[in-house]
């Protein structure tokens, strides 16, 4: 319904030590969908905010309800001050996808069939992806026009009840993300 990018971007310039430029926390006022409530009410069969990030969500809802997921990066909003962050500090775009500081943007999954009457009632309403079928046994990401698997909890469970911890994950997800081509 909303942007991604700028709580992750947030989190990454602090990581990274740098002073806030036009990235700052009084911009950055999340905030809750209450007016789609009644939609989501309605049609949603799975539901959930962004608020531990994005990739987090898609790995619990992934995990509650027994389901893969293929979703389409390419089609979601990122916000453009958020990828000009990344752009400058040589951060893969997908990464504000696997931050850990949310956008509070409402996850869900709803019957395709009802897409159309939930976007009359949302026109808000973005579609950045499916549910696959139950035999389906990885979750795919099409990216920059490529489709591939990608795992939206390999670094939910990493230890970060530390600053060097926290780091340390922020290290790893960014080198697998530039070693895997993003």
């Amino acid at each position: 319904l909303g942007t991604f990018g700028v709580g992750p971007a947030l989190g990454f310039q602090y990581l990274l030590g740098k002073k806030p430029s036009e990235l700052t926390e009084s911009k950055y006022r999340p905030y809750a969908q209450t007016k789609a409530i009644p939609s989501l009410l309605k049609y949603a069969k799975a539901t959930m905010d962004s608020s531990d990030g994005f990739c987090t969500t898609l790995h619990i809802l992934s995990q509650l309800n027994d389901v893969k997921f293929e979703m389409d990066f390419d089609s979601v909003r990122i916000e453009p001050v958020a990828q000009r962050f990344c752009k400058v500090n040589s951060l893969p775009v997908l990464s504000l996808w696997y931050g850990e500081i949310g956008d509070y943007q409402p996850i869900f999954t709803i019957d395709p069939e009802d897409f159309s009457k939930m976007k009359r009632a949302l026109p808000s309403l973005l579609k950045v992806g499916r549910v696959l079928p139950k035999k389906s046994r990885k979750h795919i990401l099409n990216f920059n026009g490529k489709a591939r698997e990608f795992k939206p909890g390999h670094f939910a469970n990493l230890a970060k009840t530390t600053m060097p911890e926290i780091k340390s994950a922020f290290r790893l997800l960014i080198g697998f993300l530039q070693d895997e081509g993003f």
